[in-house]
């Protein structure tokens, strides 16, 4: 088992799968799919797959894996944030005909 128990893995999967903004689990949120393959993966095979690496952080529940496939924000988030446009969207830079 990788959590000590399942108030453990609760805690856990609320603190991140929970806040997750990959595809997948938003999915599960809205009430379509299975949710996080990496989580699904870590249950079944009752090992930590590669993407949920140890934090060597003792105390927390949370803290006792880091998933590096965790997203803190939607993907066009993520794209706007680094300054490009969306397709439809004009630049700051763009010259608006009044």
């Amino acid at each position: 088992m990788i959590f000590a128990n399942k108030t453990a893995a609760d805690v856990w999967q609320e603190s991140w799968c929970a806040r997750c903004f990959r595809v997948e689990q938003v999915k599960a949120r809205m009430g379509e799919g299975r949710g996080c393959p990496i989580w699904d993966r870590a249950m079944h095979l009752r090992v930590p797959p590669p993407e949920m690496m140890p934090s060597g952080r003792d105390g927390l529940m949370q803290d006792a894996f880091r998933c590096t496939g965790f997203m803190s924000q939607p993907a066009s988030v993520k794209a706007r944030a680094s300054g490009e446009c969306l397709d439809d969207e004009p630049s700051l830079f763009d010259e608006v005909n009044a």
